[in-house]
């Protein structure tokens, strides 16, 4: 089964729970936490990715947002090992971008990576 039309361009959407402060007014599930799980975070991600591949179809992922608390709070090497897992589990195999540094953005065959949230 899959949700995705099977040739529809789709987004991803990746919750990043960790802020430094909470927001009185954000209704997103956040945490302050001094030194998050990043790791850990990262292979929750990996495998949730895993276990909904099937309903990706097979078109191309168009985006992947990084949301919810702060997502420039995460190290670059779990944002951009999470890029390469998405590239590998989705049709979007095309050219490799800049997905760590000072770069936000991901050019995956065409697809666009934004982080949002508390930028």
């Amino acid at each position: 089964m899959t949700i995705v039309p099977a040739s529809e361009p789709f987004g991803i959407y990746v919750h990043v729970p960790y802020c430094v402060s909470l927001c009185p007014y954000c209704d997103f599930n956040s945490y302050v936490q001094r030194d998050p799980p990043w790791e850990a975070l990262r292979r929750a991600w990996t495998r949730e990715l895993a276990a909904r591949v099937d309903l990706m179809g097979t078109g191309p992922v168009a985006s992947v947002y990084f949301g919810g608390g702060t997502p420039s709070l995460a190290p670059p090497r779990e944002l951009a090992g999470l890029l390469e897992d998405v590239a590998r589990a989705s049709p979007c195999r095309g050219r490799r971008g800049h997905a760590g540094g000072q770069s936000r953005e991901h050019e995956c065959g065409g697809a666009r990576v934004a982080a949002g949230g508390g930028l």
